[in-house]
């Protein structure tokens, strides 16, 4: 399991923030890896984005989004969403398994994020990232 992979098992496994999202047409919360406007809202969308250790071979860095997507003209379910992203989230350490990279993620920013149509709400939550190569750390 890759580190995507666990923040996307981390969220989809969460019965409080599940209960707050629709169904994907194939079954299990509506959290996506692209955006998705031909679905249901409310969903999630993950992306990540990964850079090489600057200061270290065992050390790597990157940041996640987050977008938490509904429709209407209240953010308070869209608040409720980013609120418990964030509590599953922030300053956690994660492994991916036995011979992964532990890593751990920092809330940089949450905010609306205004969408050309009116009827669309979203709001993002983006995450820096640290993640530790075991073989560098363990050879």
């Amino acid at each position: 399991m890759n580190v995507k992979e666990k923040v996307l098992d981390v969220l989809n496994s969460d019965a409080t923030l599940v209960s707050l999202l629709t169904s994907a047409p194939w079954g299990g919360p509506a959290i996506y890896e692209t955006w998705a406007p031909e679905h249901d809202r409310p969903y999630i969308t993950v992306k990540a984005f990964y850079g090489e250790g600057i200061a270290s071979a065992y050390l790597r860095t990157g940041f996640f989004e987050i977008d938490c997507w509904d429709n209407g003209n209240s953010y308070v379910k869209l608040e409720q969403m980013k609120d418990r992203v964030i509590q599953l989230l922030d300053r956690q350490l994660f492994s991916t398994d036995e011979s992964g990279p532990s890593f751990r993620l920092f809330l940089g920013m949450d905010a609306e994020v205004q969408d050309p149509d009116p009827d669309i709400l979203r709001w993002r939550v983006e995450f820096n990232i640290r993640f530790w190569r075991q073989s560098f750390i363990e050879g």
